[in-house]
């Protein structure tokens, strides 16, 4: 079996700035991992803006990861 995998380039229209202002950008996804077992195979991929987007919707921006800190009872 022969897998080929490679990025895609485009464009994203709900990249979210620090400010909360959305704006359209050009992006790359790429392959960041390539898994496998007996009958699986599992690719994980990434956004090359992921760090500068605060869309927490968004499955690959860094704003979607962030938990939320829970603030202690006096």
């Amino acid at each position: 079996m022969d897998v080929y995998i490679s990025s895609e380039i485009g464009e994203c229209n709900g990249f979210t700035e620090e400010s909360g202002r959305k704006e359209t950008v050009s992006i790359v996804i790429s392959p960041l991992r390539v898994e496998s077992s007996e009958d699986r195979l599992k690719v994980v991929s990434g956004c090359s803006m992921f760090a500068d987007c605060q869309n927490g919707q968004c499955y690959f921006s860094a704003a979607a990861r962030v938990k939320p800190k829970i603030k202690a009872r006096d």
